[in-house]
């Protein structure tokens, strides 16, 4: 069953999603910008995070298109307010929660992203998968 996941999924939207970022400066003078999560309520109390992927160069939010978004956490919990029964199925536990994720922060989603999420057109970083098993009975634990 899927546990946790962190991917980054095309998701265009105007406003950038971010609790804030920093920035950081290397030795030779150059600068990165990393933008923090920002937490999004599911049912039953359950959570995940999300962020626009940008480089963010001010804090300016203005009027600009972002391409990607970055989503970490237990998508079958933030559907279900469970994870007790999820799935193995990543499409089809994807293509449930993106459109949620998108109403939630008031996107829209293109008709391309809904192409990509459907074919799996998004990047997986980190999948965690638990496995159950079915002993059925104290004496076939002691096995």
């Amino acid at each position: 069953m899927i546990d946790y996941i962190d991917t980054i999924v095309p998701m265009k939207h105007i406003s950038v999603i971010r609790n804030g970022h920093k920035t950081i400066t290397k030795q030779d003078g150059s600068e990165s910008h990393e933008n923090y999560d920002t937490t999004i309520d599911g049912k039953n109390g359950s959570s995940i995070k999300i962020k626009s992927v940008t480089d963010v160069k001010d804090n300016d939010d203005e009027a600009v298109d972002y391409k990607f978004v970055r989503i970490t956490g237990n998508l079958a919990m933030f559907i279900q307010g469970q994870n007790v029964y999820g799935t193995n199925d990543l499409l089809a536990l994807c293509n449930k929660a993106f459109p949620i994720i998108a109403e939630k922060l008031g996107i829209k989603p293109t008709k391309k992203n809904l192409r990509q999420w459907q074919s799996g057109d998004f990047v997986v970083n980190t999948l965690d998968v638990t496995y159950n098993f079915d002993l059925q009975s104290q004496a076939n634990v002691n096995k």
